[in-house]
């Protein structure tokens, strides 16, 4: 699928045994809740100018209060369809919520605000990513599957290249540019494929269980449950593996 991939790297490269390693963005790369309230901030201080405009008396309190009523839609369609809205799907459900109708162009707007948010609040990465995803990508091809909200793929792309990371990774699907989002098998058949790889022979590491390893195992590949940032699944997961620090994951997969 041309979305998720990055045609003008060099060509999809077939390294060991067949094997590539996927990985989730939030909570397996980076840690979400480092700067969020940044994030969130500079995306409430934006909501609230557009909706003084049409509001002149609303209180941040009532966007909060929206904001949260949003993100549980999001969660249930999330789980429940196994896709994310877009940003302005997003954003205009924030709008009748709080009873506005702004133009179209405020809407738009307002929507690359809440993407880019991740530039005024950045996540900080995972402890030794950084030199474990060179050492990872010398011997398999790397690839990211990342369910969105906000941040799209388009901003984390760019979240990539500024941290010297994107050049490791072949192929890339973000949900808010295929249309779905783990655990559909569609998303890690998609890195099967453009990589050649074999899903016995293959991982895929993130931090959900309902996501990244149902979605994996489904597929066929082999799971690694990441919590280093978050352990809620520790002790209920079936994956394949469960670590809580990169260096153990190079360890598992150079066998070093």
């Amino acid at each position: 699928m041309g979305c998720c991939s990055n045609h003008s790297k060099k060509a999809i490269s077939v390294k060991q045994n067949h094997t590539v390693i996927s990985v989730d963005f939030w909570n397996t790369l980076v840690k979400a809740e480092t700067n969020g309230e940044k994030r969130h901030r500079v995306r409430m201080e934006a909501l609230q100018i557009i909706a003084r405009r049409y509001r002149p008396d609303i209180t941040i309190k009532e966007i909060e209060s929206a904001q949260e009523k949003v993100n549980q839609t999001y969660d249930k369609i999330w789980f429940e369809e196994h896709r994310t809205p877009s940003t302005f799907e997003l954003i205009s459900s924030l709008c009748r919520e709080i009873n506005i109708t702004p133009a179209e162009q405020e809407v738009k707007d307002l929507s690359t605000i809440f993407q880019e948010s991740i530039y005024d609040g950045p996540p900080d990465l995972a402890d030794h990513v950084t030199e474990v995803i060179p050492e990872l990508a010398e011997h398999y091809p790397m690839a990211i599957i990342s369910d969105t909200m906000y941040s799209t793929g388009r901003v984390l792309r760019e979240f990539l290249k500024e941290r010297n990371l994107y050049d490791y990774f072949e192929v890339f699907v973000f949900s808010d540019e295929t249309g779905y989002s783990k655990p559909n098998v569609k998303a890690f058949k998609t890195v099967l494929k453009e990589t050649k790889a074999n899903a016995k022979h293959s991982f895929h590491i993130g931090d959900i269980h309902n996501t990244d390893i149902i979605g994996a195992k489904n597929a066929g590949m082999k799971s690694i449950l990441y919590t280093g940032a978050s352990d809620v699944y520790k002790d209920v997961s079936n994956a394949d593996y469960i670590v809580d620090n990169w260096l153990d994951i190079k360890a598992l997969l150079l066998k070093t």
